[in-house]
């Protein structure tokens, strides 16, 4: 199976994104896939779609996480009930 992966590259002398996709791989019970395919249906996506936007989603929940863990005089990682506290603020 497939996963396209999108990157948003900026262009130094363009006002334009460019958007760069990468095919990954990934190997999936036959079980999984079985039920991936049953809620992709659910949802009225097929399974290729559907796994992108799952991973999409995750990726940009924790976009701000990963940022914040990377600024200067971020050692400790945040615990879940932390992590949930900061995302309901941000939402608030």
């Amino acid at each position: 199976m497939y996963i396209c992966i999108k990157i948003n590259v900026n262009l130094e002398n363009m006002d334009k994104i460019k958007v760069i996709t990468k095919r990954k791989i990934i190997n999936l019970r036959p079980e999984t896939e079985k039920n991936l395919r049953l809620i992709a249906v659910n949802y009225g996506q097929n399974l290729k779609s559907y796994i992108e936007s799952v991973l999409e989603e995750l990726a940009n929940e924790d976009e701000m996480l990963i940022a914040l863990s990377k600024a200067p005089g971020t050692d400790d990682i945040l615990n879940q009930s932390e992590k949930a506290e900061f995302l309901k603020s941000l939402s608030a």
